[in-house]
């Protein structure tokens, strides 16, 4: 008896995790255990219907963010044309002080759609990366370079430390990318005063710095979605969240750390 109980437990736990329709069998002749055993794929077949109802509406939910996303970009980029229009034509300060900030919102508004449809694509579990061999030193570098006038712009120097031992590994760029890109920015919305990115000989990358408006329950769940620093209205909360799904498709770790008034995101590759 005790075997055949064994038996079912791994079985419904197996079950459980795959994608079948197959149900519990027990060669038992014992009523209480085949009792069991019914009892347990009813409960699997319940599981099943809710598991193929969640996929369906989450599939659902997501075509619709990327429909909207895509519906949203060419009325948004009219407007800007217009803005831009009317620009040309207007001399008088006060108007042209409104008409900044109606561009500011309409590039709010842009920004805020082009992260929706990239945390919808990149939540898909069909997404696909392009893995190349790629040297993580240049690519570091490119992109922190990148930023450069944004830095200098806040009046931050960024200082970049990378070792001189080459490092490769076989990952989509693109991606890549895209998550110092993001984490970059966010530093550029949250940066104090400095900002530093090191990359060492075990492929692990440190960006920091000073964050005096954030605290340890930020830093907790800055990388949930949509989760926004109070002090920072201009965050959509998409940034970090879109980096570290990023980082799980390609098998990487991506997490914060908050000490002595530093943040710093560190990037395990």
């Amino acid at each position: 008896m005790r075997s055949q109980i064994s038996k079912i437990a791994d079985e419904f736990g197996r079950l459980a995790k795959t994608d079948t329709n197959a149900k519990i069998c027990s060669s038992s002749c014992d009523r209480a255990i085949k009792k069991a055993a019914n009892s347990l794929n009813s409960e699997l077949v319940a599981l099943r219907a809710l598991q193929i109802k969640y996929i369906s509406g989450d599939k659902k939910l997501k075509d619709s963010v990327v429909n909207i996303s895509h519906d949203l970009r060419t009325p948004l980029t009219v407007i800007n044309g217009y803005v831009e229009k009317l620009r040309e034509k207007i001399k008088d300060g006060e108007s042209l002080k409104q008409l900044d900030i109606v561009q500011n919102r309409v590039n709010e508004l842009i920004a805020l759609t082009e992260e929706l449809f990239g945390y919808t694509v990149t939540a898909d579990a069909e997404f696909t990366p392009d893995i190349k061999r790629t040297l993580i030193n240049a690519a570091l570098e490119n992109s922190v370079l990148d930023f450069y006038s944004a830095f200098t712009a806040r009046g931050i120097e960024p200082r970049i430390a990378i070792c001189d031992k080459p490092i490769y590994r076989d990952t989509d760029a693109k991606s890549l990318s895209r998550i110092f890109n993001n984490i970059i920015s966010n530093a550029i919305k949250y940066a104090d005063k400095d900002f530093s990115a090191t990359l060492d000989e075990d492929g692990v990358i440190t960006f920091s710095n000073a964050a005096r408006d954030i605290n340890y329950i930020d830093v907790e769940h800055l990388l949930d979605r949509y989760y926004t620093v109070k002090s920072n209205s201009e965050s959509t909360g998409l940034g970090l969240s879109i980096a570290r799904l990023l980082a799980e498709h390609l098998g990487y770790d991506l997490s914060a750390t908050y000490e002595n008034e530093r943040l710093k995101i560190i990037l395990r590759l």
